[in-house]
């Protein structure tokens, strides 16, 4: 399926509420926002992810994995080499907490080569990078979906009754009833896996639950892109979905990490709902002028997912100039969310504006002088 404007809008939105979980309080208003926006706004892009999900790769699984080195390997790489390098520039700046728990804030010749390697087994703990969990973790889902398809597939034309088996090439396409309950059984089943991992209670098999619940969204957004439910709705269906996961957001907040068993089915229910009305309300958004700016911000998440940490630092210094304090307060990563005016939504606004509007105003800047140099080669 071709990209379109509605789907990088819904992007450029979950994008944003990115952001905004990043800079708000957990506590007061500011709280109730967090925690709401916290609840889906990750899993939009896992979702959006199997929305544009191609079932031709179902038989051509390898070139399936060179998309995704390409697309997510390599500029996480890219990106987390950039900021291993400069490690030391950002400490001096006072970008790096010098006192987080096992971290350390000075590289000598050692870290580097130790966070190098690192990176290139696709890891990464810097600070700055703190959102960039969500790459590795895309792109596992992305493989085990694809291989959850394949598998359940196979094990349809091999024990399935179905005449012509031939057409179960196409039995992943979920755009009839077979191959819509082969989407179906799919989901089940990494869910299934994921209640069975967290059952098992061993921490380390924490992340491996919520790769699989990951990977479920994936699925659910390949499987109402095809079967074109996720076109339906109108606004009184994202209100709905509004108030519902508000109301769940007080009684029980919840995140991609299940704490308690009910939680692990409810999280891919959660943030399937939260996509949905993504993009119900891109549909709305389209039809503004201001739907090309947070289409384009959709299209280049990855660049505000790398950078808007480090452009938070920006109004910290503005922070610690204006409130005359310690220029070591930059440091610490909960400074942002401590004001001694008590008026912090005045500085969520700036965080907003700044963590958004910074990364994407320099890959506008960055696509133009590229261009530029295309049609001066020409």
């Amino acid at each position: 399926m071709e990209r379109d404007n509605t789907a990088d809008i819904a992007k450029g939105l979950a994008m944003i509420l990115v952001v905004i979980g990043h800079c708000t309080l957990s506590t007061g208003l500011q709280g109730f926002l967090r925690t709401f926006v916290c609840m889906f706004h990750v899993g939009v892009f896992f979702f959006m992810s199997g929305y544009f999900f191609n079932i031709k790769y179902i038989d051509d699984k390898w070139l399936f994995i060179k998309k995704k080195i390409k697309d997510l390997y390599v500029p996480f790489v890219r990106w987390t080499l950039f900021f291993v390098l400069l490690h030391n520039v950002f400490f001096s700046l006072h970008m790096i907490d010098s006192t987080y728990p096992g971290y350390v804030a000075h590289y000598e010749l050692n870290d580097y080569l130790i966070h190098v390697v690192k990176t290139i087994l696709f890891q990464s703990n810097e600070l700055l990078l703190g959102a960039f969990w969500f790459i590795p973790a895309l792109f596992l889902a992305s493989i085990i979906s694809l291989y959850t398809l394949w598998v359940v597939r196979y094990a349809v034309s091999r024990f399935g009754n179905v005449e012509d088996k031939r057409e179960l090439k196409d039995m992943s396409a979920l755009n009839d009833s077979n191959s819509i309950l082969g989407g179906a059984i799919s989901i089940i089943i990494l869910i299934v896996i994921a209640m069975v991992l967290f059952l098992l209670d061993i921490p380390q098999l924490g992340k491996v639950s919520r790769t699989f619940l990951t990977s479920a969204i994936f699925l659910f957004g390949y499987l109402m892109s095809k079967t074109g439910f996720v076109q339906k709705g109108n606004w009184f269906t994202g209100v709905f979905i509004i108030v519902f996961i508000f109301i769940v957001s007080l009684a029980s907040p919840i995140t991609l990490s299940p704490q308690v068993f009910w939680q692990v089915p409810f999280i891919v229910l959660i943030n399937v709902m939260g996509s949905w009305m993504c993009m119900i309300i891109s549909r709305y958004i389209k039809i503004l002028n201001t739907s090309k700016l947070v289409s384009y911000i959709g299209r280049n998440s990855l660049v505000i997912l790398a950078l808007h940490m480090s452009c938070f630092k920006i109004v910290d210094y503005i922070k610690v100039k204006y409130y005359n304090l310690e220029i070591d307060n930059m440091e610490n990563f909960t400074f942002f969310k401590d004001d001694p005016s008590g008026n912090h939504f005045v500085w969520v606004i700036l965080y907003v504006l700044v963590g958004v509007g910074l990364p994407v105003g320099l890959k506008y800047l960055y696509d133009q002088c590229k261009l530029k140099l295309i049609n001066k080669e020409n």
